[in-house]
């Protein structure tokens, strides 16, 4: 669900006539589709994806970079940047450097629209990462080791989370302005749990409960600001 309202948000905010950079691309699901739609967009990630050349097959010839946004910037400028999915991963100051080399590969008025990656930093979304995430994850690997099953608990850096208004204030420090904000997708970031995923396919109404709950938990929080 997060990919349409991505896919709805671009098309109502960048036009196939300016000249798009995706940072951080990766397999590039949602830019496949704007290139499917003839938007003129140079795709860019720290490393080109094998699929690169099959996807050039499908969908027509279009360029992927190697472009490390953390260390350089764009020489060539652009009209629109885009970053989806990516920014969760950078701490605070890697944060503002990401900023500052967006800012610096843009033209003048250029836009850049980004959604960071997960829900906002707040009560709700500190409870369910930090608590009950972890929790059901060691219950499972108890109840499996009581089994005598094979099971391997392993833990990772999931990423930052930022509130809202830390992005905002980021961003306007590097010289950009907000123009749109939109959250949407209530339900996704609960579907991190299997046993949420459970309830919800056992008993379908749960899914409206947590639909109202999940306005604190919108898993899209998509920024458009302007240079």
């Amino acid at each position: 669900d997060h990919r349409k309202h991505w896919d709805d948000f671009i098309n109502k905010n960048i036009s196939n006539k300016e000249k798009i950079l995706s940072v951080g691309t990766g397999l590039g699901i949602n830019e496949l589709l704007l290139i499917k739609k003839k938007y003129n967009i140079v795709c860019s990630d720290l490393e080109i994806p094998r699929t690169y050349k099959i996807c050039k097959e499908l969908f027509g010839n279009f360029e992927y970079r190697k472009l490390n946004i953390l260390s350089s910037y764009s020489e060539e400028k652009f009209d629109c940047i885009i970053s989806l999915s990516l920014a969760f991963i950078f701490s605070n100051k890697e944060m503002e450097i990401f900023f500052e080399n967006v800012f610096k590969s843009l033209s003048v008025n250029g836009k850049f629209v980004l959604d960071i990656g997960g829900s906002e930093d707040n009560f709700l979304s500190r409870i369910y990462d930090e608590f009950l995430l972890p929790l059901e994850s060691g219950s499972i690997y108890l109840v499996y080791k009581l089994l005598g099953k094979k099971y391997r608990l392993f833990k990772r850096h999931e990423g930052y989370k930022y509130k809202n208004k830390e992005i905002i204030e980021i961003a306007k420090k590097k010289g950009f302005k907000i123009v749109k904000f939109q959250i949407d997708d209530f339900i996704t970031d609960f579907e991190r749990s299997k046993i949420i995923s459970f309830i919800i396919r056992l008993l379908p109404f749960t899914k409206k409960i947590l639909y109202i709950l999940g306005h604190k938990m919108a898993y899209v929080r998509i920024f458009k600001f302007e240079k």
